[in-house]
């Protein structure tokens, strides 16, 4: 009986002097993870072993990789940001801005990021795909200007 109180008392002491029990979890618990629209297949996958490549941080933030594929044929103009979602907080914070790739997207296909770190701390990633069908419109004065634009917005969580 004795031991039986000595060994209770010794793990509430033991918990409560060692009692670090703040656990942070991955992010993503599977992947790989794929969202699709009629336009736009994204997939995060876990990031590749390669020496270029940043190192996930225990505890403060892993790394994923980003892989948009257009499945029209063009697209114009496009630019992807990815913003993390922090909880407790309804701002986004931005991960990655891509510049406005002046191009048709028919000859680029697809991009891909192989270093998207994302802190331990985020419930998950918010993807932000804003594009033109062509790329300026004529006007009948014969004046051009920019095409209508159009967004998507992908979250993972």
């Amino acid at each position: 009986m004795i031991r039986n109180i000595t060994f209770v008392l010794f793990c509430i002491f033991y918990f409560i002097f060692n009692g670090n029990f703040i656990a942070e979890a991955a992010v993503f618990s599977e992947l790989p993870l794929t969202k699709a629209s009629e336009r736009w297949n994204v997939e995060i996958r876990e990031a590749k072993n390669e020496p270029k490549i940043s190192k996930a941080k225990k505890g403060v933030y892993d790394v994923y990789t980003l892989n948009v594929k257009s499945l029209e044929k063009t697209a114009y103009n496009v630019q992807i940001e990815v913003y993390r979602n922090d909880k407790d907080s309804s701002t986004l914070h931005e991960i990655v801005g891509s510049p406005r790739h002046n191009s048709n997207i028919s000859t680029v296909g697809e991009f891909f990021y192989s270093n998207l770190p994302v802190a331990v701390k985020a419930e998950g990633i918010t993807i932000i795909i804003t594009w033109q069908e062509e790329p300026y419109h004529t006007l009948k004065d014969g004046r051009k200007i920019d095409a209508r634009k159009h967004k998507e917005i992908f979250v993972f969580n």
